[in-house]
């Protein structure tokens, strides 16, 4: 009886955690909604919202918000970069390899220019490592979607709870 208590207490703490955090990125996809109806070619207000879609793990709404930004700026690199991503979380790989090619291209673009960048030599290692994890660790990848399963369900929980 005990374990049930704790095993119920333990989760509407993380309940509550979820909500508060659906909460927060809602807001934010607000703000950078109105953002974007002031100025509609404004690249990061569109990578911004992107991130907070995916907080909310609304991978589709985030590719959506990707693409614009890339679409308003053809070398956002970490728009490439994060919609390479999700397309990694919907288990599109080709179309997620062909943006990590196009973020590695816009950063080798980069360097050409300033072989000194450190963020550019920093985000080509991080596009590379994001591509190594997920080539050679499919089973932790396994692992991932499964954890990622159980937390989609809290976050559902916690939107639910939010409407109440």
């Amino acid at each position: 009886f005990l374990a049930n208590g704790v095993a119920q207490a333990d989760e509407d703490k993380y309940t509550q955690k979820y909500t508060a955090q659906v909460q927060k990125y809602t807001a934010q996809v607000q703000k950078y909604t109105a953002q974007i109806q002031k100025n509609p070619n404004d690249a990061v207000a569109y990578y911004n919202r992107g991130i907070a879609y995916d907080k909310l793990y609304e991978r589709e709404l985030a590719i959506k918000d990707y693409s614009k930004a890339i679409q308003l700026n053809p070398k956002y690199i970490n728009a490439y970069d994060k919609r390479g991503l999700d397309y990694i979380n919907l288990n599109q790989y080709k179309m997620a390899l062909a943006d990590f090619d196009k973020a590695i291209n816009n950063v080798d673009m980069a360097l050409k220019i300033d072989d000194a960048n450190y963020h550019a030599h920093s985000l080509k290692s991080r596009i590379y490592q994001d591509m190594a994890d997920r080539e050679e660790n499919e089973e932790k990848r396994k692992d991932y979607e499964k954890s990622s399963d159980q937390e989609h369900r809290l976050a559902r929980r916690a939107r639910m709870m939010q409407r109440r």
